[in-house]
């Protein structure tokens, strides 16, 4: 029993560690143009896990030749979509794109990050990514990509900030504008399924074992709980404290402002917000 045990774990462990292994192969810099030197992707590369992790947010580049005969928007979402990408259940994070197939700039928003980054935000970004690119100057364009970013992150919501959603409703979703299909509960059914019959396994296991090979029983010298008797009860109050912390919202962030984010919904069938434009 115990060498199943012990296998188990091993299993489980293994199977962790190889997702996190395939999650963290998956790169923030996909330079599939080659417009960048490997100095430039790899300062990228630094800059975009340091902003990714410390607001939770994914934050990609992504520069392509071929865009596979879709737009700009498109292509940014699917790629965003397919790749794996974004923290938490709405997949939070940001993508840039250049595409050199359209000579297109997009921007695609998921999950938490349509409400800090808004429509206006938006275009303030390709505003002023745009002059960078039509010079060539791509590293730069990414630099600035990721420098306007972290302002907004910093800046915090909008306090007017909303979600717009292309049929002017707001479809059934498990939070920040992604929609639940029948396919996603049949999924998520199946993983509920498989992990619970797994800790039933385990469960089971570890109690058949326990009956197997019983303990001692407690020493009798232990006192019996039941020859104690409780003649005196007492409740003293003593003071009571709260604190209370104000969390503060942005009104307006440098270069933006608040407003609303328009959403669409991409192949994959998960929202996203963001825009395109040519350069």
């Amino acid at each position: 029993m115990k060498r199943r045990m012990s296998s188990l774990i091993l299993t489980l462990i293994c199977f962790f560690t190889l997702c996190s292994s395939l999650m963290a192969a998956v790169p923030r810099v996909n330079d599939l143009a080659d417009l960048l030197s490997l100095d430039e992707i790899e300062s990228l590369e630094k800059k975009l896990d340091i902003l990714s992790e410390t607001y939770q947010m994914e934050t990609v580049i992504v520069t392509t030749n071929d865009a596979e005969g879709k737009t700009a928007t498109a292509y940014a979402d699917d790629f965003y979509d397919t790749n794996g990408y974004g923290y938490g259940d709405n997949w939070d994070g940001i993508l840039f794109l250049i595409d050199m197939d359209n000579r297109e700039l997009a921007i695609s928003t998921s999950g938490l990050s349509a409400k800090y980054v808004d429509d206006r935000r938006i275009n303030t970004l390709m505003d002023t990514i745009a002059p960078y690119l039509t010079d060539a100057n791509y590293y730069q364009g990414c630099i600035t990509f990721i420098n306007g970013v972290e302002t907004y992150f910093k800046s915090g919501i909008p306090s007017d900030s909303h979600l717009i959603f292309e049929d002017g409703k707001k479809p059934f979703t498990n939070s920040y504008g992604t929609p639940l299909t029948a396919k996603n509960y049949l999924v998520y059914a199946g993983i509920a399924f498989l992990a619970a019959l797994v800790m039933a396994s385990i469960v089971r296991a570890i109690i058949s074992y326990r009956y197997k090979h019983p303990r001692h029983t407690v020493p009798a010298t232990l006192p019996d709980r039941l020859s104690v008797n409780y003649t005196e009860k007492q409740d003293q109050f003593i003071s009571t404290h709260t604190t209370r912390t104000k969390i503060e919202t942005s009104n307006s962030g440098r270069g933006g402002g608040g407003g609303g984010s328009s959403m669409h919904t991409s192949s994959s069938g998960r929202s996203h917000g963001g825009g395109s434009r040519g350069f």
